[in-house]
């Protein structure tokens, strides 16, 4: 890990804790992405575990209790640890780094990872998926979203009345299902959607 990607990644989460509240407001809507979501579900069994990598807010938590699924969430901005905890009790909210996850092998029936590894810098994406393929178990399932592209950007966004600097790695579809089969995964389905810009998800699973 050099310090220019940390460096990127703490400015990000900067910026969420100072906008936690706001974000929290303007992407409430449990029904944007809830096609994605429900697929991913419809993969599972009932009661497993899954895990929202980089939670946030918690949005999806909240549809994944009411589904009766066992639910820890992990996030690097306190401040949205506190915004999820308090919400939802229930699950476990930690504060961890998605890039390094704290778990035992094999321990979650599922990774959901909804627009939060678009945050990691491009050359530790290879190394994440690894450390994220070790604590899914056997044939578990695998959920991630990012906007397409082919670079890495720093964008502003104004919140409120201030403009606000987080950091974005993009990859085109082939890129990325590379990146997703080599480190184990075997490719379920890829699906393009349109949110403010162009995003693709992937559903895989743990051979």
């Amino acid at each position: 890990m050099s310090q220019e990607n940390q460096d990127k990644v703490d400015m990000t989460i900067k910026t969420y804790n100072e906008i936690a509240e706001t974000y929290s407001r303007m992407y409430s809507d449990i029904n944007r992405n809830s096609k994605n979501r429900d697929y991913f579900l419809s993969l599972l069994k009932p009661k497993n575990h899954i895990l929202d990598l980089g939670c946030g807010h918690g949005k999806d938590i909240g549809i994944f209790l009411e589904q009766n699924y066992i639910v820890t969430g992990i996030d690097l901005s306190d401040s949205f640890i506190e915004i999820a905890s308090k919400k939802f009790p229930e699950a476990n909210i930690l504060k961890q780094d998605l890039r390094y996850p704290e778990f035992s092998k094999n321990y979650f029936d599922a990774v959901w990872a909804s627009a939060s590894l678009l945050h990691v810098p491009r050359t530790e994406l290879d190394q994440t998926l690894k450390n994220i393929y070790q604590i899914i178990k056997p044939k578990g399932i695998f959920y991630s979203s990012f906007q397409l592209g082919k670079d890495e950007t720093i964008k502003s966004k104004l919140y409120g009345t201030k403009s606000k600097k987080r950091y974005f790695a993009q990859y085109s579809k082939e890129e990325y299902d590379e990146k997703i089969i080599k480190s184990g995964f075997e490719i379920i389905k890829g699906t393009e959607n349109f949110y403010e810009s162009k995003w693709y998800s992937v559903f895989a699973k743990k051979i």
